[in-house]
C-alpha cells in the first residue's frame, strides 16, 4: 500500500506537471530534443511545478478550495491521520477504506487545480520566450532567457527563426548560406528545416537559391569580381 501511495504522488506531483509542461510549451516553442536520465527528469519537474504548486496551494485554503464539497470519510484531516496512521502501523489498520477514498479525493482535487497551472505556466513561459529578440540587452527579461529558459528551446529554431530579432515582423527574411560537402554553397531565404529525432539537423529547404563553387567564388573575391551565381 505504501509503496501504491508513492507511486500516486510521484506521478501526480512530479511525472504528470512535468510532461504537461513539456507538452504545453512544446505547442508554443520547438523544444530542444535531449534524452534525460532519471534524477534529470524529476529535478525539471520539480522546477516546473514549484511555482504551479504555491499557487494551488493558496487557492485550495480559500473557499475554491472547498470546491466540490466531499461527504465521505469525515473530515479532510481526520482521513489524513488515518491515512498516514494505515500507512505507519503493522499489522494494518482496519476500516481505514472511506478515510484512503476522502483522502484521495481531496488530492484529485488539487490535482485539479495543479495541472492546468501547470499547463499555464509552460504557455506563459513560451510566450515570454518568443519576444526574447525584444527584451532590451541588460534587461531582467533577457537575463532569465539566456539562463534558463532558453535552454527549453530547440537551437535550430533560435538560430533559424526571427525570434533573436527585435522584431517578428513576417516580412523579415532569413537567408542562409549552407555548405556541402561537394564544397558547394547554396544561398537562399530559409523556408523550413527538418530535424532528425535526437535533435541533429537533417536538412533545409531554401527558396530563390543560388548556388556557387566556394574555390571559384574565393578566387572572385580576391580578384575583386563580383558574381551573381
Amino acid at each position: 500500500m505504501t509503496a501504491l501511495v508513492a507511486g500516486f504522488l510521484l506521478v501526480g506531483y512530479l511525472l504528470a506537471p512535468g510532461a504537461i509542461y513539456r507538452f504545453v510549451f512544446s505547442q508554443v516553442l520547438p523544444s530542444k530534443r535531449i534524452q534525460r536520465t532519471r534524477t534529470e527528469e524529476i529535478l525539471f519537474s520539480v522546477l516546473a511545478v514549484i511555482l504551479p504548486f504555491a499557487v494551488a496551494f493558496a487557492v485550495s485554503r480559500t473557499a475554491i478550495g472547498s470546491f466540490p464539497h466531499l461527504h465521505i470519510g469525515g473530515s479532510k484531516s481526520a482521513a489524513y491521520e488515518a491515512v498516514l496512521e494505515a500507512l505507519l502501523s503493522s499489522p494494518p489498520v482496519p476500516n481505514v477504506v472511506p478515510a484512503f477514498q476522502r483522502a484521495f479525493y481531496e488530492q484529485a482535487r488539487f490535482l485539479l487545480y495543479l495541472w492546468p497551472l501547470c499547463a499555464f505556466e509552460a504557455w506563459l513561459v513560451g510566450r515570454l520566450v518568443r519576444h526574447y529578440g525584444d527584451f532590451p540587452e541588460r534587461s531582467f527579461a533577457r537575463w532569465l532567457c539566456d539562463r534558463f529558459l532558453l535552454k527549453q528551446v530547440s537551437e535550430w529554431h533560435v538560430l533559424f527563426s526571427r525570434m533573436s530579432l527585435p522584431t517578428d515582423d513576417p516580412r523579415t527574411v532569413v537567408v542562409v548560406d549552407a555548405l556541402t560537402s561537394q564544397n558547394l554553397i547554396y544561398r537562399g531565404s530559409l523556408v523550413n528545416w527538418f530535424l532528425e529525432q535526437d535533435g541533429k539537423l537533417a536538412g533545409i529547404f531554401l527558396e530563390d537559391a543560388e548556388r556557387f563553387n566556394r574555390d571559384d567564388l574565393k578566387r572572385d573575391r580576391e580578384a575583386g569580381v563580383e558574381r551573381d551565381h
